[in-house]
C-alpha cells in the first residue's frame, strides 16, 4: 500500500555506525595526542600532516611549521621566520631555509618532496611577508625583510636582515649603519 512518511530505512544498522565511529574516535586521540606533543598554542590548527599516518614527521599549521628530526624533540619555526622551503635536487628531501644570524640558514626535513607542503608553505612564507626589499650598505646589498606573525592580532612586524656571504654581521660597525638604515626604512613605511 503506502510506505511511512518521515522514516528512513536503516543500512547497516548500529554495526555500521561503530565502526565509523571506531577510526574516527582513534583519529580523534591521536590528535589530542599531537597536539600536546606540539604544545600548539590555543587556536593554533593543524592544517597539514606529512609522514607515517598515525606519527607524523612534519605538521604544518597556519601560525609555523613542526617537525621531527630523529635525534631530538619537535622543532618549531613560525612561518614568518622562514626564507623559502626547497626539494633537494640529490636527495628528494625538502629543505627548510630559516632567516636567522643574517644568513638563510638550511636544514633537511625528515620527508621526501611533498607538493602539497611545499605550495603551502610558499603560501604562507608569502603571507607572513609584508615588505622585501634591498638596502645598501658600503656599496654591499642587504636584503631586508619585513615579516609579520601569522595567526595573532599581533601587528608588529619582525625585522630579518640578510648579508651578504663576505660581510662579517658580527662587525660592530656595520650592525650600527644596518640598525641605522632600518630606522630609516621605518620612518619612510611609517612603521
Amino acid at each position: 500500500m503506502g510506505t511511512a512518511v518521515g522514516r528512513i530505512p536503516r543500512q547497516g544498522g548500529v554495526g555500521a555506525l561503530a565502526r565509523f565511529s571506531a577510526p574516527l574516535a582513534k583519529r580523534m586521540r591521536d590528535g589530542a595526542a599531537l597536539r600536546a606533543r606540539l604544545h600548539l598554542a590555543s587556536g593554533e590548527r593543524m592544517l597539514l600532516r606529512v609522514g607515517r599516518p598515525h606519527s607524523p614527521t612534519v605538521v604544518a599549521t597556519e601560525r609555523a611549521l613542526y617537525w621531527y628530526p630523529s635525534i631530538a624533540g619537535w622543532i618549531r619555526l613560525g612561518w614568518d621566520e622562514i626564507d623559502t622551503l626547497y626539494e633537494d635536487q640529490v636527495t628528494a628531501s625538502l629543505v627548510v631555509a630559516r632567516l636567522s644570524d643574517y644568513r638563510a640558514q638550511p636544514a633537511v626535513l625528515p620527508v621526501r618532496s611533498n607538493v602539497r607542503l611545499r605550495e603551502f608553505a610558499q603560501e604562507r612564507i608569502t603571507a607572513s611577508r609584508i615588505i622585501r626589499t634591498q638596502l645598501t650598505i658600503d656599496g654591499h646589498e642587504l636584503r631586508v625583510e619585513g615579516r609579520r606573525l601569522l595567526g595573532t592580532d599581533q601587528h608588529q612586524l619582525r625585522w630579518f636582515v640578510l648579508v651578504a656571504p663576505d660581510l662579517d654581521p658580527k662587525d660592530p660597525a656595520l650592525q650600527v649603519k644596518v640598525e641605522h638604515a632600518l630606522a630609516e626604512l621605518r620612518a619612510t613605511l611609517g612603521v
